[in-house]
């Protein structure tokens, strides 16, 4: 991600969280694996940028041989290919993704012939949980590797970070990473150099390496100096094209000012027609060995957010809303003016970085805007191509490099004897023109041959998951129905500030109602702006807040969805599909509700006077996915208070106040709760992050 100013939008029920768990999504359909032969081929050689022809490629299982001759044998039931015209390249790796919707980017990724990834940031439970299911081949996508959480300084500029204001919290994020089994250490933006150099030295120790962002405060050649393994974004550059340009870099007072938005201040990238060439090669070459990932097609995306592309854009039908969403908002808008003008230094850079000898690597930043899935690796690779770089370079930086470098060059990178078939077939010839790596007619992902009406498929299977998935205009919302005597109907109005900027986060319409042995609580959550999903929930508890029962469901194309209940001491869920799922419940144990409206829960099972407190165990679910979690949490009652409501000259309202401090893979979360002085109707929620503060207000006239 590349702006260091802009917040990530959460929706309060996801800022919440107790603990994150992925949702369960569909399996990849059990397709066969049989043997092929694509015979009298050329085989693109990524090594010496040379075309092997007459080549017979045979796929065995998910592994591959090469024979310059047809093979002895040929099995009644070997399909084959006939390879005469087809240049049959390495699967495609994308070096910098982040991979936040399973539902889309697997099928658009393999549709595009990219087949590795590389994970550069999210939440470390979840990614690895992904990671490992399309590693298994129980998910259709890409091969991965991940970082889990990015290492950052305090604040974080993203929740999923973990921030280190010291040298040994930076060594503790090191050790814990590593041993959650994370494949690298990713390094951001606002670590300060002392932290920074206890992370590379905890990483070296423990023999994991650390890749990223040159932190504002370090200089990019120390960084490339204590083994940093990869820079993203040319980060860390622009100090150099100054210098080059005899322009002195920006005081420490002006550097201070935009230390926090690396895209706020373009002063480098503006001084690059004047920067005398030979000077900033020599000085980029100091660089070396750190691997640039320049990801210009993010800079090319941001700056289309600042027109109109919603009615001009078509691969927008391969975008979920929620994540359009996420593109649309101001912070876009604003980063894009401050890019205004630099690509195309930019891109010169990109050439003046090979010139120097410095490795690059294709990397896209997906998940930002105007970054599709798949398609932005081949742009990429054009980009690379107006920097001035050859076909067989460039196809380099795209297969065999990133695979030396991650460490799988024994199984992915080259079309050789013994590696995994992941492989693209192409109409015609890349080193000729490497805009023909789009010119695709087939895709094996580790065995498994899609053939160019089954990459079609893929396509269309996502174009109309994302329309089924996109609100109509007009339609009607979803239907509040609860029995029982009705508390109170209504919406919540949610935000998320940082700062002095305050932006938009959705809304939430509820219905809560008493009935009989208990309350009933339903929600339909619609988040704006960020990548949460939207759902609906239904908590039946009672009056003490014990649960009942309950539902959880996704509104997406592919919805993780469970039913919730007791079974003695424990809350079982039972999702659609997979296996049922436990957390230990006991009397004691707060019921933690996945949902603005059902906040009320752990203030009833704390069952607190004003004034006092306590420390006990809060189990939910729906933060986010189905899975139920359980954490410690801290709740004191405050006295009792009033709030004020919608317009400033309305009556205040009187409310009992409660505040809960609990752990979340966001860090610890501050959690303040308004409830109406008489009912367990929420006013309002506000919780308080290291990156942000996400508040829900009841909507009233």
């Amino acid at each position: 991600m590349i702006s260091l100013e802009h917040p990530m939008t959460l929706s309060p029920l996801a800022a919440a969280l107790l603990a994150l768990a992925p949702a369960p999504q569909a399996d990849a359909p059990n397709l066969p694996t049989p043997d092929y032969t694509i015979a009298n081929t050329n085989v693109v050689d990524v090594v010496t940028g040379t075309i092997k022809p007459g080549r017979h490629v045979v796929i065995r299982g998910d592994r591959i041989d090469v024979f310059d001759f047809p093979p002895s044998t040929n099995p009644p039931k070997h399909p084959a290919i006939d390879g005469r015209s087809l240049y049959i390249i390495p699967g495609l790796f994308d070096s910098h993704v982040h991979y936040i919707d399973e539902d889309t980017f697997g099928p658009l990724m393999i549709a595009h012939g990219v087949t590795f990834v590389r994970e550069m940031g999210n939440d470390t439970r979840t990614v690895l949980d992904r990671r490992e299911r399309l590693n298994a081949g129980t998910l259709i996508g890409p091969r991965m590797i991940a970082s889990g959480a990015i290492v950052d300084g305090v604040p974080p500029v993203w929740p999923f970070s973990e921030a280190c204001a010291t040298p040994e919290e930076g060594r503790a994020a090191v050790r814990k990473l590593r041993d959650t089994g994370v494949d690298f250490i990713k390094v951001y933006s606002r670590l300060k150099p002392e932290v920074y150099a206890a992370i590379m030295d905890e990483a070296r120790a423990l023999g994991i390496r650390a890749a990223g962002h040159v932190p504002d405060a370090v200089d990019i050649v120390a960084a490339a100096q204590a083994g940093q393994m990869t820079s993203e974004h040319l980060l860390g550059v622009q100090g150099m094209i100054l210098r080059a340009a005899g322009k002195a870099p920006p005081k420490d007072a002006q550097a201070e000012e935009h230390r926090h938005d690396a895209f706020m201040n373009m002063d480098g990238w503006r001084a690059f027609a004047a920067a005398d060439k030979a000077a900033l090669r020599a000085d980029l070459a100091r660089t070396r060995p750190m691997v640039q990932v320049p990801t210009l097609v993010v800079m090319e995306g941001v700056a289309s957010a600042a027109a109109d592309q919603e009615q001009k854009e078509p691969r927008l039908a391969y975008v979920p809303v929620g994540l359009r969403s996420f593109w649309s908002g101001d912070q876009y808008k604003n980063m894009a003016k401050g890019l205004e003008g630099t690509l195309d230094a930019m891109i010169a850079l990109v050439g003046e970085l090979h010139r120097a000898g410095v490795p690059l690597l294709i990397g896209t930043d997906l998940a930002n805007p105007y970054v599709f899935a798949g398609d932005a690796v081949h742009r990429e690779i054009e980009l690379f191509a107006q920097a001035g770089i050859s076909p067989a370079d460039i196809l380099r930086m795209a297969t065999v490099a990133p695979a030396t470098l991650f460490g799988v060059e024994h199984d992915f990178g080259t079309v050789e004897s013994g590696r995994v078939a992941s492989l693209v077939l192409l109409s015609a010839n890349p080193l000729e023109d490497i805009r023909h790596t789009r010119k695709i007619v087939g895709v094996f992902d580790e065995g498994t041959y899609y053939d160019r009406a089954a990459l079609d498929a893929l396509l269309k299977g996502v174009r109309d998951s994302v329309a089924q998935a996109t609100p109509t205009p007009g339609a009607p919302t979803v239907k509040l129905d609860l029995p029982g005597t009705v508390i109170h109907r209504g919406r919540y109005v949610m935000s998320f500030a940082r700062g002095n900027q305050s932006f938009p986060a959705g809304v939430e319409d509820f219905l809560l109602t008493t009935h009989g042995d208990g309350l009933r609580v339903m929600s339909h959550a619609q988040p704006q702006g960020g990548w949460t999903k939207p759902t609906v929930t239904m908590l039946h508890v009672s009056p003490a807040g014990r649960l009942i029962q309950g539902s959880y469901r996704e509104l997406t194309q592919q919805p993780a969805a469970a039913t919730y209940a007791m079974q003695g001491d424990a809350l079982v869920a039972t999702p659609e599909r997979g296996d049922p799922a436990r957390a230990d419940m006991p009397e004691g144990t707060a019921l933690s509700g996945p949902s603005v409206a059902s906040a009320f829960t752990i203030a009833l099972g704390a069952n607190l006077a004003p004034g006092e407190s306590r420390e006990f165990t809060a189990t939910g679910f729906g933060f986010p996915g189905w899975k139920p979690d359980s954490a410690k949490v801290k709740i004191r009652r405050e006295p009792d208070t009033t709030i004020t409501l919608g317009q400033v000259q309305s009556a205040p309202r009187p409310a009992r106040l409660y505040v809960a401090n609990l752990p979340s893979a966001m860090g610890e979360v501050e959690q303040r709760l308004w409830l109406d002085a008489k009912t367990p109707l929420v006013l309002k929620l506000e919780i308080t992050m290291a990156f942000g503060k996400s508040t829900s207000v009841l909507d009233v006239p």
